[in-house]
């Protein structure tokens, strides 16, 4: 019994770490639900319209042509997101309440009709290619 239960564990611990050495888009958009948070981790292209992600922690993802667009982002940590100036993000009509958007590049990123209200802002490029410092 007590080997079996070890043998149970190290095969848990050998996907999970299998899983995090991965890092497939795929796999990571079912974590980011399960878990809240996907730090590190690769999001490219995948698509998360209007989904509830509030609270999430994405401390430097990659967003490379994700879309966002909808999704409820309140309160999620978004600093150092890491995307290509080539490709926008399309962030309409979401709502990024209390978000962190510290050192994130968002030019290019359609910010139309999303609630910036309560977000923090240090050192982030914004649409227009300004910097803005109103939340360091």
């Amino acid at each position: 019994m007590k080997r079996t239960t070890i043998g149970f564990c190290l095969v848990l611990l050998v996907g999970y770490v299998l899983v995090i050495l991965v890092n497939l888009p795929t796999i990571n958009v079912g974590l980011l639900k399960m878990r809240g948070f996907c730090r590190f981790c690769d999001l490219t292209y995948v698509n998360l319209e209007k989904m509830d992600l509030h609270g999430v922690d994405l401390y430097f993802a990659t967003l490379v042509g994700a879309n966002l667009s909808g999704a409820n982002l309140s309160g999620a940590n978004l600093s150092y997101v890491n995307r290509v100036d080539r490709i926008a993000i399309p962030l309409t009509d979401t709502d990024l309440t209390g978000a962190n958007l510290s050192r994130t590049n968002l030019s290019r990123t359609d910010l139309s009709g999303a609630n910036l209200e309560g977000t923090e802002f240090c050192e982030t490029q914004m649409s227009d290619g300004a910097i803005n410092n109103s939340g360091c």
